[in-house]
């Protein structure tokens, strides 16, 4: 049983300054090549002055404030334990060149009930200042773990939920391919989806050395085969990745507000991912116009591997 006296532990905070030499290739790991990422000259021409890390960036900066010994001190499972969700808040862009403050802690500590026995849920929690103390974003990973004294065991920390819920049905509207505006928007309607070009095993290795990720799970076959699985699949936060540019790409950096996924099934290499959203609701809030919606990424067959919510803000 994870060890709920260390709800609301914090983590050493963390000064790190966002890198062009970090951020461009972790963009281009993720085949996200928008000049805001990775031409310098066209970004410094932008309103933002400067080249901008993709959405997910922050989850490389999180690695830096996370002590190895905090999972030992949460007593869960090590060898059960799965990446089942992610979290971004966004509050503005992230720069290149800012020296970002960031603090960490744990954010919650629950159980959920399983089919297959019980699991402790840990959040882990960690927000970026800038210079001026402003917040920039807000991080939740979600650490799903079996009980070990009910047994399951794998091999160290992999990216898939465990029994999740099924995605809404499909709801009748349009679908709108040009930039929408909140007025142009209904429940229901389908935004034009993005295609991703077939993942492969290099795609695996690039993203893995960009985003800090050492797991092999992701880069040797040999060891994901003795775990139990066919070969080396993808990281979830490659595919939340894609679902980011996605929206981006729709919508606009400066309009995301919010993304949660969760991890469903694994990505293989081989396959090609769509990424899809479809309108859940309008509404004001703070004086922004917002719309929430339903996002899911897919491959080739339909089968669905991430299933979430992004929240943006519309003129």
């Amino acid at each position: 049983m994870a060890n709920r006296a260390l709800i609301g532990k914090e983590t050493p905070t963390v000064v790190a300054e966002v890198k062009a030499e970090e951020t461009v290739p972790f963009a281009e790991a993720l085949g996200d090549l928008n000049p805001l990422y990775v031409d310098e000259e066209a970004a410094k021409k932008s309103k933002f002055g400067s080249l901008l890390a993709p959405p997910t960036f922050p989850v490389t900066l999180a690695a830096g404030t996370m002590d190895p010994n905090l999972f030992f001190e949460l007593e869960l499972n090590f060898a059960s334990i799965v990446h089942g969700e992610q979290e971004f808040e966004y509050f503005k862009p992230l720069k290149v060149g800012q020296k970002i403050t960031i603090e960490g802690k744990v954010a919650d500590i629950t159980e959920r009930q399983e089919r297959n026995g019980t699991l402790d849920v840990v959040v882990l929690e960690t927000t970026g200042y800038d210079e001026a103390g402003e917040k920039i974003y807000i991080a939740r990973g979600t650490l799903l773990s079996k009980r070990l004294e009910e047994g399951g065991q794998g091999s160290g920390v992999r990216d898939q939920g465990s029994d999740p819920d099924p995605p809404p049905p499909a709801r009748e509207g349009k679908r709108i391919s040009t930039p929408p505006s909140f007025a142009s928007l209904q429940e229901g309607d389908e935004i034009e989806p993005m295609a991703k070009p077939e993942i492969t095993k290099q795609s695996l290795i690039d993203y893995g050395e960009a985003a800090l990720d050492g797991n092999p799970m992701h880069t040797d076959d040999e060891f994901a085969q003795d775990a139990g699985y066919p070969g080396v699949f993808a990281q979830g936060m490659l595919s939340m990745g894609f679902l980011a540019q996605y929206l981006v790409e729709r919508f606009g950096i400066e309009s995301l507000r919010r993304i949660k996924v969760r991890f469903v099934e694994h990505t293989w290499p081989g396959e090609k991912i769509v990424c899809k959203a479809v309108v859940e609701r309008k509404y004001t809030e703070g004086g922004e116009n917002r719309v929430d919606l339903d996002i899911h990424t897919a491959n080739h067959q339909g089968e669905q591997k991430l299933i979430g919510k992004a929240t943006v803000q519309l003129p």
